[in-house]
């Protein structure tokens, strides 16, 4: 009993000056420039690598949509070679370079089908009824005669381009329609004729005379 009393009365109640001095805990090292604990510094790791990650992301995104828009514009600018070989047929034949304008047909329709690979697409809506292709327009002015029966497009000076079946780029064209009706001329009224002025002595005088 008196061993057992001895031990309980060995803990005495603690004093400040039983108290050592010790080093801080780590993560109040950290705040102040010192290491940090394992799972603070892991979680800082990621967080820069993340960042990094999203920075690169937004590099590409950007790459590419500078990719994407030069695709759209060679589009246009193969469309206008389309149109100029077709133009030129007549032209290379008379001078005998006929397999030369087949060629350059050729290297045309390998661009077109390379940019097609990729979702870029521009598509000439010359003839297209003005209902169908409203959206996918910009009309410069209008052209009237006889020959449209209908509103439809007479010519196409830019191509419609779609990249990946949006259409990215209006066509610029110039709109065909009939000719306006002329307007009735109006109609002007005839006042009725006025009867003859008879001279003195006429039949109709000697007779009112007669009657009198």
């Amino acid at each position: 009993m008196s061993s057992s009393a001895e031990e309980s009365g060995a803990h005495e109640p603690l004093d400040w000056d039983d108290f050592a001095e010790r080093p801080a805990p780590r993560e109040a090292a950290g705040r102040d420039g010192g290491d940090l604990p394992p799972d603070r510094e892991l979680a800082a790791v990621l967080q820069r690598f993340w960042s990094d990650v999203a920075e690169e992301r937004n590099k590409a995104h950007a790459e590419a949509a500078g990719t994407r828009e030069a695709a759209v514009e060679l589009a246009i600018h193969v469309a206008r070679l389309e149109s100029l070989l077709a133009e030129a047929v007549e032209p290379l034949e008379a001078a005998g370079k006929r397999n030369l304008g087949r060629r350059l047909a050729v290297v045309c329709k390998q661009m077109q089908t390379q940019l097609a690979q990729i979702g870029v697409e521009a598509t000439d809506p010359t003839g297209e009824p003005f209902d169908a292709v409203a959206d996918e327009v910009d009309v410069l002015r209008w052209r009237h005669g006889a020959q449209y029966p209908a509103e439809v497009v007479a010519e196409t000076l830019e191509p419609v381009v779609r990249d990946r079946g949006v259409v990215v780029r209006l066509a610029q064209v110039v709109m065909g329609a009939p000719a306006p009706a002329m307007p009735p001329a109006p109609a002007t009224a005839t006042p009725p004729a006025a009867a003859p002025d008879q001279p003195a002595g006429s039949t109709q005088d000697t007779q009112r005379e007669q009657q009198e």
